[in-house]
């Protein structure tokens, strides 16, 4: 997709948002977890960098390195 604005996106969303497919994962709770954060008053947004532990999004630990190979 080329804009944010495309109407698929929507399209998309709608199509998994309440899907007796998809949602609720099988098997799954709806209740949230007690040690876990309050949707309705999510903690804020962390700027810091990753730690040097951090693998990044496009790991391929099939590989062993990131998916465009650089790694």
């Amino acid at each position: 997709m080329e804009r944010a604005d495309d109407p698929r996106i929507d399209q998309f969303v709608q199509a998994l948002k309440v899907n007796q497919y998809t949602h609720p994962e099988v098997g799954a709770t709806c209740d949230i977890p007690p040690d876990s954060f309050d949707p309705a008053d999510p903690p804020p947004f962390d700027p810091t960098a990753p730690g040097p532990d951090a693998v990044p999004l496009d790991f391929d630990a099939g590989r062993g390195s990131d998916a465009s190979g650089g790694g």
